[in-house]
Order: C-alpha cells, then sequence, then structure tokens
C-alpha cells in the first residue's frame, strides 16, 4: 500500500491516503508528501509510472524548494542502500532525476492585505455606527418612560 505522510511540527509523519490534490489547496501550510501516483480507476490501483511526485509547502518559497531538495537526497540516498543491502548489480540499478521544480508562491500579496485591513476597518466603523444609534435609542427610550411616569409630557 502506497501512503503519504504530513510532516507536522514535531517531526511526525501522518499517514493517510491520497486525496488528489495539492498540500496548499488542503490547507496544509507546512509539509509535504512523497507519493507514487495511482493510475489505477475507482475500483483499482495500479502504480505502472516509475516516477514518485514530491510536494512540499512551507513559510516561504525558499524553506519550501529546500524541503523538497532535502527530499529528493534522502529518496536518492534510500534507493542506493535498498539495492546495495539486495546485492543489485551496478548496471542494473535504479536511477533518479528531478524533472522539475516548479515553485507556487500561494502567500497572501500585499494588496489582499491591504484589502483585508480596509474591509476589516469598514466592518468595524459600521458595527460602531450601529452600536451607538442602538444605545442613543435605548437611552432616548428610557428617558421618555422616566418622563411619562413623572408626569412630565413634551410638548
Amino acid at each position: 500500500m502506497v501512503r503519504w505522510g504530513l510532516a507536522e511540527d514535531d517531526g511526525q509523519a501522518l499517514a493517510s491516503a491520497s486525496f488528489g490534490g495539492t498540500l496548499a489547496g488542503a490547507g496544509v501550510r507546512n509539509g509535504y508528501t512523497v507519493v507514487l501516483p495511482n493510475s489505477g480507476g475507482q475500483w483499482s490501483q495500479t502504480y505502472d509510472q516509475p516516477e514518485l511526485a514530491v510536494e512540499a509547502v512551507a513559510a516561504s518559497p525558499d524553506r519550501a524548494r529546500s524541503e523538497v531538495q532535502s527530499l529528493l537526497q534522502q529518496i536518492d540516498s534510500f534507493a542506493a542502500l535498498l539495492q546495495a543491502r539486495q546485492n543489485v548489480p551496478l548496471v542494473s540499478r535504479v536511477t533518479t532525476s528531478t524533472a522539475s521544480i516548479a515553485i507556487d508562491d500561494t502567500g497572501v500579496s500585499t494588496s489582499t492585505r491591504i484589502r483585508g485591513i480596509l474591509g476589516l476597518a469598514a466592518l468595524g466603523l459600521l458595527l460602531s455606527i450601529l452600536g451607538a444609534v442602538s444605545f442613543d435609542r435605548v437611552l432616548c427610550r428610557a428617558s421618555s418612560r422616566a418622563d411619562r411616569r413623572r408626569g412630565n409630557h413634551a410638548v
């Protein structure tokens, strides 16, 4: 069974079935996956593609790139170790190569942050106005009730 793991801050990995999306799309902010792609259909699993998909997300693009490069080095070392333990001849050993490393910066842009702050300020202003108007109405009602009880009527 092929599974992937999300690295958590404490260094542990969570095992889970593949969900078919990206880590950033799943809301993961810090972690990685190494997946053997399944080319099977709904009712069968087929792992016939000689490739691994490596993905990492981190606080910065440089940190994500560093994580991917570290994972690729670990994969190379582990593949070499397994083949050496099995006494696979050098000419028959599996080799690895990197197709590409694509960095997608999905962080918050400056304009998005400014729009968020302006929206929050507008919401705060609206709530302040509504609160002041509501409080004023409560005070006016209480004042007019007190006047009616005393017999003072406004002319």
